[in-house]
């Protein structure tokens, strides 16, 4: 990614005062990236991930289609 990066952390919560989810995006001018997405698996099955990915794009209306971008070349470890 290159222009001036920026980190958010949106959270998830249901009813109480705890999250149960969590998604960490980092955005330039030109993309945005997930860096990570996290649910509890108590909270498996009321849309708390749907949720945070609809956060992380920025978005009401989620698109049914989503594009993922592959790197040309992938470094090894």
């Amino acid at each position: 990614m290159t222009g001036q990066a920026r980190l958010s952390v949106r959270r998830a919560d249901l009813s109480g005062p705890d999250a149960v989810g969590v998604v960490i995006v980092q955005a330039t001018p030109e993309a945005r990236e997930i860096k990570r997405v996290w649910v509890d698996p108590a909270a498996r099955g009321h849309r708390a991930g749907s949720a945070l990915i609809d956060a992380a794009l920025g978005r009401q209306d989620r698109p049914r289609l989503l594009c993922m971008e592959k790197p040309s070349q992938l470094q090894s470890w």
